[in-house]
């Protein structure tokens, strides 16, 4: 990810980290942004700007229509949500026309596919067979190289666990469409699919413990792309289901391909614990190969102690003896009656150790994975006359309550760190989400990307709290886009410049017009009648 900094700007690397939540700024902003229109399924206008930053800052988007909730409702569950990527493609869900005073209740949701690339074009999708079925982590989508553009959306429904699963697939048409704002061409297909071999039981069996002891639940998906159109539905704590969305056979097969066993620090959290708080995984930008990441994070946490006074002796009453034999004797002696208890609290560091693995593509075999990179927080400082030394700074002077103690002793350890984002660039670069350890900090949320080979701190951004709202969870997903797009008003000036079509132009196009709508018309008359005479209503004559 070359070119990480501590504020926004164009990056040189392919990765951008998109705040998943759309946001309405109240009014039309488009400056710096790269606009597209549409329509809803209700036939309103709506419009989407997004504006690329450089990470760890999130890219961000918004979202205007009539059909939209109001920005004044605050509620998460109405805002657009981006719920998959892959290569300047952006799959959004967007909630339109919301039940009155419903809140979070809306009659349906729209999806549209957000086109980066230039000129920026929004399609609104056919509305998928059991919608109400699907979660926003069960989609995904994989761009198709070729003549001309194309994309498959697919989601994989649960019916009947271990390995029975429905698979839910659009393919895009070869003439594009839905840049006018209409619909685009096709529709959804659904047929059940099953796992070909479940192999993760084998490699990695569910513990007693687990809380979550299911064979998989999709958290995230990737696109591994290819001739194949191959997709990942990844449940990061267990594994992933890899299908070959543009395989000829009917049904594709589902094929299992374990995670990395969970590190020894999450063994009691695996299967119960946020799955996302610890792992990440991503597909490198040239598709050639998987990468995974895993976090064993201790948190800072706040310690209290009680001490118990009486007469002159003082013992800490929750700290036992080391030897056995004195703990016995200790307890055979009377217990002089406590004349006072005092507390005291010391507030502790956190800690974590952060993993990263590799997987060839194609992939062929769960030994093929590959141990990379390992660091630790302690390998980590905030340097002087660094960019990013006074907001690092600043957060971790939050969680100390000792006026004497700021300063020189603080570190990384004073922040919650968590929730990691793998670079999809050919380098080893990690992005965290920081919250300061005290929960009465109003600060906010700031994301800081670490190079975790070169054990160097690349840069640190303030998330914002107007575009968004969660500092407390995942609310981003790295992807890759274009590193410099071309803002909407630049393309419109360009187009301004552009000399206009003569008339023998203008009558040629007209004429190609004219008779592609002719060819259309005989082809609908041609399939109306092999329907009509199939049915006994049409024959020709002599018949």
């Amino acid at each position: 990810m070359a070119g990480v900094a501590a504020g926004a700007g164009a990056g040189e690397g392919g990765t951008v980290l998109v705040g998943v939540r759309g946001y309405d700024s109240g009014h039309r902003e488009k400056e710096g942004g790269s606009t597209a229109t549409s329509r809803t399924s209700n036939g309103r206008p709506i419009e989407m700007t997004f504006w690329n930053e450089a990470p760890p800052a999130l890219s961000h988007f918004s979202a205007h229509g009539s059909d939209l909730p109001p920005a004044a409702h605050g509620d998460l569950l109405l805002a657009p949500k981006v719920i998959a990527a892959d290569d300047g493609l952006l799959l959004l869900r967007v909630p339109v026309n919301p039940v009155p005073g419903g809140r979070s209740l809306f009659r349906h949701d729209d999806y549209f596919v957000y086109h980066h690339h230039q000129p920026a074009r929004l399609d609104l999708l056919p509305m998928p067979c059991q919608q109400y079925c699907l979660r926003d982590d069960d989609f995904a989508i994989v761009s198709i190289c070729g003549d001309k553009p194309q994309y498959v959306v697919a989601a994989l429904e649960m019916i009947n666990l271990p390995s029975q699963f429905a698979l839910h697939r659009y393919k895009s048409s070869s003439s594009g469409g839905g840049g006018d704002g209409d619909e685009i061409a096709g529709n959804w297909t659904c047929e059940e699919v099953f796992v070909e071999e479940a192999v993760r039981d084998r490699v990695c069996p569910i513990p007693d413990s687990a809380e979550r002891p299911l064979y998989h639940i999709t958290t995230k998906t990737i696109a591994l792309g290819g001739a194949k159109g191959t997709v990942g539905w990844v449940d990061l704590w267990r594994g992933i289901l890899l299908c070959d969305l543009l395989d000829e056979m009917s049904p594709p097969k589902l094929r299992d391909m374990p995670l990395p066993w969970p590190a020894k620090g999450n063994w009691t959290r695996y299967l119960s614990d946020s799955e996302s708080f610890y792992r990440d995984i991503t597909v490198s930008q040239h598709k050639d190969f998987i990468k995974y990441v895993e976090m064993e994070i201790t948190m800072p946490r706040v310690v209290t102690k009680t001490i118990i006074s009486s007469g002159d002796r003082t013992m800490p009453a929750d700290d036992p003896p080391d030897s056995f034999l004195e703990w016995v004797r200790r307890s055979r002696e009377p217990q002089p009656q406590p004349t006072t208890r005092q507390r005291s609290s010391v507030r502790r560091p956190g800690q974590w150790r952060l993993t990263t693995w590799t997987m060839p593509i194609p992939v062929t075999s769960w030994e093929d994975w590959r141990p990379d990179c390992t660091a630790n927080l302690h390998d980590f400082h905030v340097v002087d006359n660094t960019a990013h030394h006074g907001l690092l700074n600043k957060l971790m002077l939050s969680t100390s309550d000792d006026e004497e103690a700021k300063g020189s002793s603080l570190s990384l350890g004073c922040l919650a760190m968590s929730y990691p984002a793998l670079s999809i660039d050919d380098d080893d670069v990690v992005c965290l989400l920081c919250n300061s350890a005290n929960r009465d900090c109003d600060m906010g949320g700031v994301m800081i990307a670490l190079d975790v080979r070169k054990k160097e701190i690349r840069g640190a951004a303030k998330l914002d709290g107007k575009k968004n709202t969660l500092f407390s969870m995942r609310c981003y997903l790295a992807t890759a886009i274009s590193k410099h797009p071309t803002p909407t008003a630049e393309l419109d000036n360009l187009r301004s410049r552009q000399k206009p079509p003569s008339r023998r132009e203008r009558n040629v196009r007209i004429f190609q017009h004219i008779a592609k709508s002719v060819d259309l018309l005989a082809n609908g008359i041609n399939k109306e009648i092999v329907v009509w005479r199939a049915a006994g209503i049409f024959s020709q004559p002599g018949e």
